[in-house]
């Protein structure tokens, strides 16, 4: 069970194959584990690293944990993403909840709405971000991973109901998930993860960098 709904595709038609290669590369980490694994497990960081490296196939320069400002304060960007027309300042979320009862409505616009404030408010003095000419796209994403307790089933029903809910509750740009025939019996912590959902904005409020403090941020 798997898609992708580019629902303001003119905007990020790009991206569409990036999360086609996501998916088979999910799929691929399925099969050569033998079910046992998969990054979405791994919180924020094991979600972005699988995007950035499914961009990264796709032909985009990928560098993680970029060194800049937020809010004049250092920060690291979770990720960029280069090619040839655009520079992708990409922030991510994570969050888990229970399958079995759709999630706080509250939360899910919380953890994008997070995402996207902050790609928005990153800035660096680095000259891949001051000196390229490029457009430039500040996008926030979030990774959902629903899991249910072992000796409970998978639901399509459920994931499809959830898909909609999270549509509704942020109108993002781009929906995709993946929840493999492989994943069904992963386990963590006593729980069954069957698969993820990411969910994409484009902050539109401005598309312009700023610049971080000459010298740098501090260490």
């Amino acid at each position: 069970m798997h898609g992708i709904e580019m629902l303001k595709s003119e905007k990020l038609d790009d991206w569409e194959g990036i999360f086609e290669r996501w998916i088979q590369e999910l799929d691929k980490i399925l099969e050569i584990t033998d079910g046992l694994e998969a990054p979405y497990v791994h919180c924020e960081h094991g979600n972005t690293h699988h995007f950035g490296v499914s961009a990264a196939m796709e032909g985009y320069a990928t560098i993680r944990e970029v060194m800049g400002k937020r809010n004049d304060f250092s920060a690291r960007l979770d990720l960029a993403l280069v090619s040839d027309r655009y520079l992708d300042i990409v922030e991510s979320k994570w969050w888990e909840f229970s399958l079995l009862r759709l999630p706080s409505k509250s939360i899910i616009k919380d953890k994008m709405s997070n995402a996207c404030a902050d790609a928005q408010s990153y800035s660096s003095n680095e000259k891949l971000f001051s000196g390229i000419e490029k457009t430039i796209r500040r996008i926030g994403i979030a990774f959902f991973t629903p899991h249910y307790l072992e000796g409970e089933s998978f639901d399509e029903v459920r994931v499809s109901e959830l898909i909609s809910f999270i549509k509704l509750s942020v109108c993002p740009d781009i929906i995709a998930w993946s929840f493999p025939e492989k994943s069904r019996n992963l386990e963590y912590w006593h729980r069954k993860y069957p698969g993820v959902i990411a969910v994409v904005k484009l902050n539109e409020t401005n598309h312009s960098l700023k610049v971080a403090d000459p010298d740098g941020p501090e260490p």
